[in-house]
């Protein structure tokens, strides 16, 4: 009666949290699709989202049948394991019928030990010694398997994930550029790994859900595309791509696509990540004009190639416009190099 009586004034709270999750939750309703996807994601790629050749009924109707045998002349121990597999699902189907869906693999972690172990129990029954080493060997076969398709489905080779697009970022920003990400599911580790200066989430027009990360954001946190679009930077990073993304839609009369790189995280995550560099018409056309400007004056040195100055030296971002003549003009040799 006391525990009952200290949790009493928090059960307004506790109902206020539980209205706030059933009106937006991450995990979809219940329906007949959620049980082969929530047996496949269990035994065999737990990254897998979207099934569509019939795998998922195949090991739900196996979990279907190793419990089925499981009740078949059982003693106490058989028992247990049945209803220590069964009972969380049932229950979590029966949540998500009536209340908030959960349904999800995640809650089935302790069920799945179960159903493993239950399958060691059905191999130890079998009569025979030979019997019982050929179904260990077929059952280890089979999981070392889906070890292998699963490692060599990973994207990490050729990747870094969102470690290395902050790296990119990083080397080649420069002071007071923006960086826009798309998605909230990329915001906060880019916002971390950036520290935080010039980094702002797109903001898409519609309320942020909850477990998208709304209750750690503020308003200084968004960024519009109209606001990007009107900043003083000569140079816009756009990080795309992620679950729940916003487009980040810049004029074309001022803004160019200069660059874009692509990575992949892990075990294939929300798919690709995709930065891009935007950079102003003015800025496009003063490349042109330096690089135009440095040929003329190299044409005019009549020097080798050997003399010619590099032209990376004339980016946009690294020299200003009336250092290029004098720095290419002193870096050839005296009394080559005509005005």
């Amino acid at each position: 009666m006391a525990v009952a009586a200290g949790y009493a004034p928090w059960l307004t709270v506790l109902s206020a949290q539980h209205e706030q999750v059933r009106q937006s939750f991450w995990i979809g309703p219940l329906t007949r699709e959620s049980v082969p996807k929530a047996a496949y994601t269990l035994f065999v790629d737990p990254m897998e989202t979207a099934l569509d050749d019939g795998q998922g009924w195949v090991w739900a109707g196996a979990c279907a049948v190793v419990l089925t045998a499981l009740v078949f002349r059982p003693v106490a121990a058989d028992g247990l394991l049945f209803l220590s597999a069964a009972v969380p699902i049932g229950m979590a189907a029966a949540v998500s019928a009536w209340d908030t869906p959960i349904f999800y693999p995640r809650y089935f972690v302790f069920a799945q030990l179960f159903l493993l172990a239950a399958v060691a129990r059905l191999a130890g029954r079998m009569p025979g010694r030979p019997e019982k080493w050929i179904i260990a060997a077929i059952l280890l076969g089979s999981f070392l398997l889906i070890d292998y398709d699963f490692l060599g489905g990973l994207r990490a080779e050729n990747s870094g994930g969102l470690r290395a697009a902050a790296e990119l970022i990083v080397a080649r920003r420069g002071p007071r550029e923006p960086v826009v990400v798309c998605s909230p599911y990329f915001y906060l580790p880019m916002h971390y790994e950036l520290g935080g200066a010039g980094c702002q989430l797109l903001d898409s027009g519609r309320p942020l859900p909850h477990f998208d990360g709304a209750a750690v954001l503020t308003p200084h946190d968004f960024i519009s595309a109209a606001q990007a679009a009107r900043c003083g930077a000569r140079r816009i990073w756009v990080v795309e791509g992620g679950g729940h993304a916003a487009a980040c839609t810049l004029p074309r009369e001022r803004w160019h696509r200069r660059s874009e790189h692509s990575f992949f995280e892990p075990y294939g995550i929300v798919g690709a990540l995709t930065v891009v560099e935007y950079v102003t018409a003015a800025g496009k056309e003063s490349l042109r004009a330096r690089l135009s400007r440095t040929v003329q004056i190299v044409r005019r040195s009549g020097g080798p190639a050997r003399w010619r100055v590099p032209l990376a030296w004339f980016h946009p971002t690294s020299l200003p416009r009336e250092s290029a003549p004098a720095l290419c003009h002193s870096h050839l040799r005296p009394g080559r190099c005509r005005r």
